[in-house]
């Protein structure tokens, strides 16, 4: 069974980043899971995720790389996840 990771990118005055790269890392791991493009309202969206923690990571041209650690999978729940 799998789980959804899904959330936004918005920069300091909460306007949407589109175009962000967003990857899905194993904890420490350099190589993505998953990864894909937020969309043109900032919105991401990662399915079919195993079970488990992961580390997400957000980069996008003008703005520092943002890490979120130990981003917890249930197949229960959508996780959500600001970045």
């Amino acid at each position: 069974m799998a789980g959804r990771i899904s959330g936004s990118v918005t920069d300091s005055s909460g306007a949407a980043v589109p175009g962000a790269d967003t990857r899905l890392l194993l904890p420490g791991g350099a190589k993505p899971v998953l990864a894909t493009q937020t969309s043109a309202e900032g919105i991401y969206r990662f399915t079919g995720v195993a079970p488990g923690s992961y580390d997400l990571t957000v980069e996008a041209r003008g703005f520092s790389q943002f890490t979120s650690r130990g981003v917890k999978v249930d197949p229960a729940r959508e996780t959500a996840e600001a970045g």
